[in-house]
Formats: structure tokens, C-alpha cells, sequence
């Protein structure tokens, strides 16, 4: 194993700039694999949440094993409904094999959120691309599963406070 490994999760959804901050720590870091369920999900054609979640979990996981266990670090992106039970999943694998873990947190006010929520919607409708969640209600579920998940011990950005860039190097502080 590789001595300079580690576990990078970043909790926060997606209206909140953690994945703007995912995309540049991944630009800058070396032998970093993203581990993110939102976009493993649109490689099934058809996916449907109740019936499929699970599954694309699993999929996470096993691909965590295979990148950690090839010396690479891994970067995990939250924002799923099933976040907390990914992130432990993926907290052991890093635990056996003595992987450093930092857990951080990146939000903004809940309406700052709505607002980029439907603004990102109106985007997607003009240039015809597949989004998954189209409503407040499931918005809402979302942002909602972030706070049961937030563990206040970890670090927390407020990306309407802070600007992205801010944000990204003192996550890189931290590694």
C-alpha cells in the first residue's frame, strides 16, 4: 500500500459547491480515483432509485476496494440519499488497511441551494440534459439526508461565505 493513501469525503449537495471543490482536488491530486454514485447511476439506462440504489452502492464499494487495494486514494463524493451507509462502507475498507479518512462538509443556506437547484434545472431543460431529481420535494430529501448525515466534528465550508478556491486549499490543508 502506498504510505501517502487516503479517503477524502466530501458531504455536501450538489447546489452547495462540493462539486466544484471535488472537481479541482481532483485535477491537482495524483493517483486519486472519484468514487461518486450520482454519476455511476447514469450509466443504467433506465435507473429508477427504489430499484437501483442499492446496487450502485455496491458498485461504489467494490470499486473502492479494487482503487485502494491498487495504491490509488480515493475521493467520495456525497449528495446521495444513502450517503451515511456508503461512506461507512468505504471508512472500513480505508480503517483495515490503516488509510488515513477525513470527512468534510461543503453547504450553503438552504436557499441559496433552491435557488442554484432551479436555475440548474432551467439549464438542463434548454440543452436537453438528463437530470435526475426535478423537484423541491426531492431537492428537499436531499438536502435534508446531508444534515442527518453532518457530523459536526467535521470540518464545514460554507461555500456562500468562503469562495471555492478558499474552500479547496483548506481541504488540501487538512490531507
Amino acid at each position: 500500500m502506498n504510505n501517502n493513501q487516503f479517503v477524502l469525503i466530501v458531504n455536501g449537495t450538489r447546489d452547495s459547491g462540493s462539486n466544484e471543490v471535488i472537481s479541482i482536488l481532483n485535477k491537482r491530486l495524483k493517483q486519486v480515483f472519484l468514487i461518486a454514485s450520482n454519476r455511476i447511476k447514469f450509466l443504467i439506462s433506465d435507473y429508477t432509485p427504489d430499484r437501483d440504489r442499492k446496487m450502485v452502492q455496491e458498485i461504489a464499494v467494490i470499486i473502492s476496494e479494487k482503487v485502494l487495494n491498487n495504491g490509488f486514494s480515493i475521493i467520495v463524493e456525497g449528495g446521495s440519499i444513502e450517503q451515511k451507509n456508503l461512506n461507512k462502507k468505504i471508512t472500513d475498507l480505508a480503517g483495515a488497511r490503516n488509510i488515513k479518512v477525513i470527512t468534510v462538509n461543503i453547504e450553503a443556506p438552504v436557499e441559496i441551494m433552491k435557488q442554484k437547484f432551479f436555475e440548474r434545472i432551467e439549464e438542463s431543460k434548454a440543452i436537453g440534459k438528463k437530470v435526475s431529481v426535478t423537484n423541491e420535494e426531492e431537492l428537499m430529501k436531499r438536502i435534508n439526508a446531508y444534515f442527518d448525515l453532518k457530523d459536526e466534528k467535521d470540518p464545514t465550508f460554507d461555500s456562500s461565505k468562503e469562495s471555492i478556491d478558499e474552500i479547496t486549499k483548506k481541504i488540501l490543508s487538512l490531507m
